[in-house]
């Protein structure tokens, strides 16, 4: 599977600990973190990979679909890393934060266990 799949996949169980559908939901970030995100070549891109497709939008939220299936939620970044919240579907909710590193219209993200994926970036519609 995908890169925000398999992270996710490994962190699910924490979505609990007041990440979405906790009953403690919070904003995605502080208003600096969001500010550095909207500085970071990430916001407003479309990320592709075989069939992951996922669109940080400006506004901070993120929709796409992974492997066929639609997932929607949000994202953050540090300027170091980039923090992805999935929210829908539910199976696939939590949140996990990557490293990455973009080259030209590619952006690699390394995983807590040293993987890569490396996604093609365009501008969102």
């Amino acid at each position: 599977m995908r890169l925000l799949y398999l992270g996710l996949m490994a962190i699910a169980p924490l979505a609990g600990c007041g990440g979405p559908g906790s009953g403690n939901d919070i904003p995605p970030g502080t208003p600096v973190e969001i500010a550095t995100a909207l500085r970071t070549p990430l916001a407003g891109k479309t990320l592709t990979d075989g069939d992951t497709t996922i669109t940080l939008r400006r506004d901070i939220s993120m929709d796409g679909t992974m492997d066929g299936t639609p997932v929607s939620g949000s994202w953050i970044s540090t300027g170091r890393e980039v923090c992805v919240t999935i929210q829908r579907p539910r199976s696939l909710s939590g949140t996990a934060c990557q490293r990455y590193r973009v080259q030209g219209n590619d952006v690699t993200f390394t995983r807590l266990d040293g993987s890569r994926v490396t996604y093609r970036m365009s501008d969102a519609s």
